[in-house]
């Protein structure tokens, strides 16, 4: 049952004495300002989203807006009660409101604008019972729920802005506390607040009194922040400097309009805004320019009000990229972090918590990491940042958490041990493909440190290939493959040729692949992976030459070593290869028996519960093509959907292009022309992204065969007739007899 009073009802209090005079003059604390409500911004954008949510509370107790500094929680408070239609008073609090005389004071005085004679009572007993206000707060607030009652007949708005000055040790939540439970009904609060204050709230928030709006709802969305540009800042956002802004605010608008602060500055010293000018500037250049003026913000309005220690935990932690809490207690100490930083979070100051099933994490503002390690800089120097950085790679070494460990060695400059950690651990990234990890980390390396660390070059080769860049693959395996060969390594310019031998199949060239892989077999080691991959690519040269016996043998012998040497990534890798015999003979059962192995479940099913690696695009992409060829098109569909999830994960070039390719025959099977003709598009993009040209590919007889089917045979005739003359001067003999086959089709036809 709700605890609101309606005007009949009344709290009993104890009894005043008489007052000395009829009128309760204003104390010499008052201060009028204090209750007069922000003044609009020049320029405002009206949030109806948000004032909506405002709104759909009002018959409630209490609305509550916690953010952070400059999340724009006054300006939409200010905004709303300027435009609801209804009586509001507005009390801005500061540190000098934490005793509960000032505050109940100035409620009443507030009150008292809008409703004359207002606070008689009130201001009398707190003139009278001192002690009694000491020691019972509650009381003083029962003579102004009372007050309320007998006087004000009309709705009335009260907010109490920037609520968190108060402080957690002042009598006055006390007094909020009973205001909020017998609040009559009419009258709506509104509390603003950088952090959710030391209130009853849970009961409210149980009984639905509550509407707590926080700092992501604050946030501005797209939509907003392109609003805001255009009607408030007369400024066009491209997508491109939305998605810009969008990644370095977070919508945070204090930022915005920081920016656009600095966007005039700009304009006006460049006679931008002068009358027939209409040139604008470059928007994402300001939002870097602009951080100086959002650095000092926060200099200001956050960092300088935290006490030394929980500056100084802000400080080093912003060099971390996970902020973890064991990782924090270990690294710090004497700090109290396992405190300090859920206080952090509940008191909003830029930081913000996650949780999974491995714990928690901390996270940072970007804006506001940007200015702690400016300020560390500024403190601690350069050198002192580089040892931090280096304290913390030891640190990530020490629990081979390589990743991390990597990307403090690099902050630390120390690109030596960086790249000996990659030499040593690239092979499991490229394993897991976790790519994108593994370039950046190779690209951040000066090149004497790759010259010291082939093995680096060579992972980043790998990455290269097996994305289909096989122009920048070959390039940077030839360069590995001479640095590892002057430094003795063997078995590193083994793996270097290998991935030559492959990049040369993938181009049609057989003969250089053979001699690539024969070199690899006289480096490598007699028990080394390496013979297995030679295997596995050797087999695969053949089945390109349509040699199917040989290429069987060559698979067999592999996978044989691999699960000797067991190794279970290259065992998937070539039973998956051993299924393409099959297929080419149409032994689509024993294809696919195999083609599963690939998966890492082990099942088949269209996507596996572990986590994923590159090659099981081409194990769901050649399962969808047996699909196909059987007549079961929704199979074939679910495996190509997982195939191309793949592709675009890893960023596959050349796969994709199959997978499209595939796309487009599944399609031409269920008679759908014009779905078939656009993945035939995008599969030939693809072929061109990846620099494999057409006539290596099956594209342009799988066109022809569209064509034949909707009954253009001349463009069909047309596109193999160029195909089989492209494949006879490439003297390319499989491809010559697939096109010509595919002729005699047509012909058949005509």
């Amino acid at each position: 049952m709700s605890n609101r009073l309606r005007r009949t009802e009344k709290l009993q209090t104890t009894p005043l004495p008489p007052l000395a005079e009829t009128g309760s003059p204003a104390p010499s604390f008052f201060l009028r300002t204090k209750l007069l409500p922000p003044r609009p911004a020049p320029a405002l954008l009206h949030r109806p989203r948000l004032s909506e949510r405002l709104r759909s509370n009002l018959e409630q107790p209490v609305t509550l807006v916690a953010a952070p500094a400059g999340s724009g929680k006054t300006t939409l408070v200010a905004d709303f009660v300027r435009n609801e239609g209804r009586q509001f008073v507005w009390y801005q609090l500061d540190r000098t409101d934490g005793d509960a005389s000032v505050f109940l004071g100035y409620v009443a005085h507030g009150i008292r604008q809008l409703v004359p004679g207002f606070g008689d009572a009130t201001l009398s007993y707190l003139q009278q019972a001192p002690a009694e206000l000491a020691d019972q707060p509650e009381r003083a607030a029962d003579v102004l729920l009372n007050e309320v009652l007998d006087l004000v007949d009309r709705q009335l708005i009260f907010v109490l802005d920037d609520y968190h000055h108060l402080g957690t040790e002042t009598l006055v939540h006390r007094v909020v506390d009973r205001l909020l439970a017998y609040l009559p009904d009419v009258i709506h609060v509104i509390i603003t607040s950088r952090d959710v204050p030391p209130l009853s709230l849970s009961r409210l928030r149980a009984t639905g009194a509550l509407t707590i709006i926080d700092r992501e709802e604050l946030l501005f969305t797209d939509d907003e922040t392109q609003e805001l540009f255009r009607k408030v800042f007369d400024l066009e956002l491209t997508p491109a400097q939305l998605q810009e802004y969008r990644e370095r605010t977070h919508g945070w608008i204090t930022a915005l309009q920081l920016v656009r602060q600095v966007a005039q500055r700009q304009a006006l010293a460049r006679g931008a805004l002068r009358e027939g000018d209409v040139s604008s500037p470059d928007l994402v250049e300001v939002l870097h320019q602009s951080e100086r003026d959002i650095f000092d913000y926060f200099a200001e309005e956050v960092f300088a009000d935290e006490p030394v220690e929980v500056q100084q935990l802000l400080l080093r932690v912003s060099l971390l990229e996970r902020i973890e809490p064991d990782a924090c207690a270990l690294l710090y100490p004497q700090a109290n972090s396992a405190s300090l930083l859920p206080m952090l979070v509940r008191r909003n100051v830029f930081m913000t918590v996650a949780s999974d099933e491995r714990g928690e994490e901390y996270r940072l503002h970007p804006l506001f990491k940007d200015f702690l390690r400016r300020r560390l800089r500024a403190e601690i120097g350069q050198a002192g940042i580089a040892a931090e950085h280096a304290r913390f790679a030891d640190y990530f070494t020490g629990r081979k958490l390589w990743e991390q460990a990597i990307h403090h060695l690099l902050e630390a400059g120390d690109f030596t041990r960086a790249a000996s950690l990659i030499s040593e651990r690239g092979a499991e990234w490229l394993a897991n493909g976790a790519f994108a990890s593994l370039v950046s980390f190779v690209e951040a390396l000066p090149a004497e440190a790759v010259e010291a660390h082939p093995r680096a070059l060579l992972y980043r080769a790998e990455v290269a290939r097996l994305r289909g860049r096989f122009e920048a693959a070959e390039t940077h395996l030839r360069r590995a493959a001479t640095l590892l060969n002057a430094r003795g390594d063997a078995e590193g310019e083994a793996e270097a040729l290998h991935s030559l031998a492959t990049v040369a199949r993938r181009r049609g060239d057989c003969a250089a692949a053979f001699a690539h892989l024969d070199r690899a077999l006289e480096l490598a080691a007699e028990r080394s992976t390496i013979r297995v991959k030679v295997g596995n690519t050797r087999g695969l040269c053949y089945v390109a030459l349509g040699e199917w016996t040989t290429a069987e043998g060559e698979f067999r012998h592999a996978l044989q070593l691999a699960e000797e040497l067991n190794d279970t990534h290259y065992a998937h890798l070539i039973a998956h290869n051993l299924g393409l015999p099959a297929m080419i003979r149409g032994d689509f059962s024993e294809a696919m028996r195999w083609l599963r192995r690939m998966l890492q479940d082990g099942g088949g099913d269209a996507k596996s519960s572990a986590r994923p690696v590159p090659q099981e695009a081409w194990a769901n992409l050649n399962l969808a093509r047996c699909h196909l060829y059987r007549g079961d098109l929704d199979a074939c569909e679910r495996h190509l959907n997982r195939a191309l999830e793949l592709c675009h994960l890893f960023n596959l070039i050349a796969q994709r292009a199959e997978a499209f390719e595939t796309y487009g025959n599944l399609y031409r099977e269920r008679a759908d022309a014009a779905r078939a003709t656009e993945f035939y598009k995008h599969a030939e993009q693809s072929y061109e992204d990846a620099g494999i040209e057409l006539t290596r590919s099956e594209l342009l007889e799988e066109k022809a065969l569209l064509q034949l089917q909707v009954g253009d045979l001349g463009t069909a005739r047309s596109l193999l007739d160029r195909l089989v003359a492209a494949r006879r001067d490439a003297h390319d003999e499989r491809g010559l007899h697939t096109a010509t086959l595919a002729r005699a089709r047509v012909l058949l036809a005509q």
